[in-house]
């Protein structure tokens, strides 16, 4: 369960981090601007479902993390990533 919360914490460091260039003059980092998981759920080994919102959103979104069936045992391997939106 460690490891899905860091994938979870860097996830949201990956949504945040391409708008960083964009506020260079607004709110500073740690302010508590930006990206926040609101919920996550464990579905299955593998499938993580997370609620994220942001100032910028209506209403939280949910967003599912599916890892590889190995992810777990080599922490340290990286792995290519997919990005499916819809819309």
């Amino acid at each position: 369960m460690r490891t899905h919360a860091a994938l979870a914490g860097a996830l949201v460091a990956l949504c945040i981090a391409p708008t960083a260039g964009a506020r260079a003059a607004g709110p500073a980092p740690g302010d508590g601007q930006g990206l926040h998981v609101v919920a996550a759920a464990q579905l299955d080994p593998r499938l993580m479902d997370l609620a994220v919102s942001t100032a910028a959103l209506a209403a939280p979104v949910h967003v599912r993390i599916l890892v590889p069936d190995d992810y777990a045992v080599h922490p340290t391997r990286r792995y290519p990533v997919l990005y499916l939106l819809h819309g």
